[in-house]
């Protein structure tokens, strides 16, 4: 759940250097809001109550969990919001599954193919694997796993391979290339839904992800038709992307202008989104000869990105909007030696390259220059959190792009702020250290919140509690004493990108007072229900 807010934090946009300037709003009485505002539960999600877990499982289910709230969490493994956890074991979807809680991690989706039946998740702990509450066995949990994304149909443990739960036998998992959601193959037999792919009854082999064949006929793998101007018997792979026959060079299923060769003067790389071609002394990007000037002896690409070099410089291409065509970059370092994979490192989160004694800030288009030995380490470490203050790069922890804590400080930017770093904590909409509460901004950053107490934030929850008050967004709502959090129903989503009408959610909250109905949208509105709920009319005998 971590990971997920960090990344809608940053989606959000940019903070700014702590400065004083807001000031706390107070939330108005809208006489119109019901018990019953909004359209459905906000789903799926649980709410943590004082003595109890409350699991709202779609828009019209709310489940009681047997959940022990002292110990309940969210794990940051979980991207379905499906998943929590306690000291006794699992809850999926509302249904306790009792099970040691170590290593606990959300793996991926079963879809049924033709979508007729729900979705299924996998998950495990450090001993168990699941689909759902089902156990499964006859697996090694240790190295389960999704081929390519969190929702194939294909999955893996270090020994097998499996189609929607099945295995495939004779297949190495080692040898495994993804094609599509329906296809894989071991680098001879290309496998569809589970089972050998056939040509009017011949088994297809794999020569490339564009291209398979027969005996007799090369195939086009999206269309299954046959390619009259290839030849089966003599065509032989490249790569992933590149094959040939007797006569031609090919790229996908494109004849090119390439000159057949031997394969030992050939030589491909096939890096990012770019597919490069060596043959002989010229470089071929996709199936063209390249039209910039490039050392072929030289060439090479940065592994997991773009980036591609040569005895000259490290380089990238761009589209220039003036010129209306791609042009080719060159990163501005002092080349001195030569670039090699042995002199150039990509590092933590593809930000920072290195070269030699030189880094290059690849989002601020800044080279640093003298890096000192164990700054360049830490580029070169590759998970190590790292920031740019003023000229120099240090280990930190980092709450945004620009907001770093790093030496003991909270910065933004290359600016130190006052904030306390030892107790800061971060939050949506408030941030906090233990002098003051702060709201972000994209322009203005942490803006010191005039005239408000230390805020508490409810453990899982979307609202902030002072010693009186409850506060949601930035503003401040009902008293405090006896809170409890009953509901969250979704109020109005805007249609597309021209509805500017302000989304909207309705809290049902209960205090010592009674209950409340609370409307959070650009502005936060109230009222009061009673000392009892009402009973809705449908729901009368």
């Amino acid at each position: 759940m971590r990971s997920l807010f960090i990344l809608f934090v940053f989606l959000m946009g940019s903070w700014a250097k702590a400065q004083t300037g807001d000031t706390l709003q107070i939330a108005t009485q809208d006489t119109a809001l019901t018990a019953f505002s909004g359209r459905g539960l906000v789903s799926p999600r649980f709410i943590i109550q004082p003595n109890r877990v409350v699991y709202q499982k779609d828009a019209t289910t709310s489940l009681v969990l047997t959940a022990n709230p002292k110990t309940f969490r969210l794990s940051n493994r979980d991207y379905t919001r499906r998943f929590g956890l306690d000291d006794q074991g699992v809850y999926f979807d509302g249904q306790f599954v009792p099970v040691d809680t170590t290593g606990f991690q959300v793996i991926g989706e079963r879809h049924d193919p033709e979508y007729k039946a729900p979705t299924k998740y996998y998950w495990k702990t450090r001993d168990h694997l699941f689909m759902d509450t089902q156990e499964i066995t006859g697996v090694d949990v240790a190295s389960f796993k999704m081929l390519y994304s969190s929702a194939d149909r294909y999955t893996l443990d270090k020994d097998q391979v499996f189609y929607l739960g099945k295995k495939l036998p004779n297949v190495a998992p080692a040898s495994v290339i993804y094609l599509n959601e329906a296809r894989i193959t071991d680098g001879k037999i290309i496998y569809e839904m589970g089972e050998p792919l056939r040509y009017k009854g011949e088994t297809i082999t794999y020569v490339n992800n564009y291209l398979g064949k027969t005996k007799s006929v090369v195939l086009n793998l999206q269309t299954l038709q046959p390619i009259p101007t290839m030849d089966a018997v003599s065509m032989q792979s490249l790569s992933k992307s590149y094959a040939m026959d007797h006569k031609n060079m090919y790229y996908g299923i494109t004849k090119t202008n390439i000159p057949r060769t031997a394969r030992k003067y050939i030589k491909i790389w096939e890096t990012g989104n770019y597919h490069w071609i060596k043959v002989g002394t010229k470089m071929y990007l996709g199936g063209l000869l390249c039209e910039f000037s490039l050392d072929a002896a030289s060439f090479g690409t940065i592994p997991h990105s773009d980036y591609y070099y040569d005895k000259k410089g490290i380089y990238y291409r761009k589209w220039d909007e003036q010129l209306q065509k791609v042009i080719q970059c060159k990163i501005p370092f002092h080349y001195t030696i030569s670039v090699n994979d042995k002199t150039v490192a990509l590092a933590y989160a593809s930000r920072f390259l290195a070269y030699s004694n030189q880094v290059y800030d690849i989002l601020e288009n800044k080279v640093y220059t003298n890096v000192a030995p164990e700054q360049l380490a830490l580029v070169k470490n590759g998970t190590q959190q790292i920031a740019p203050i003023n000229g120099k790069l240090y280990p930190c922890k980092i709450y945004d792009y620009k907001l770093v804590e790093a030496m003991g400080a909270i910065y933004w930017g290359d600016q130190i702020t006052q904030v306390d770093a030892a107790s800061f904590r971060m939050g949506y909409p408030y941030c906090s250290d233990k002098f003051h509460t702060y709201m972000y901004n994209r322009n203005h950053g942490l803006k010191v919140v005039e005239n408000v107490p230390q805020l508490v934030y409810e453990k899982y929850q979307p609202y902030a509690t002072d010693t009186e008050y409850v506060y949601l967004n930035n503003t401040r709502t009902i008293k405090k004493e006896g809170v409890v959090l009953h509901a969250i129903y979704e109020g109005y989503r805007p249609g597309c990108g021209l509805d500017k009408h302000p989304s909207s959610d309705f809290y049902l909250f209960e205090n010592k007072e009674g209950f409340w109905c609370i409307q959070v949208s650009q502005t936060v509105t109230y009222n009061f229900i009673g000392k009892t709920l009402p009973v809705r009319t449908s729901d009368k005998p």
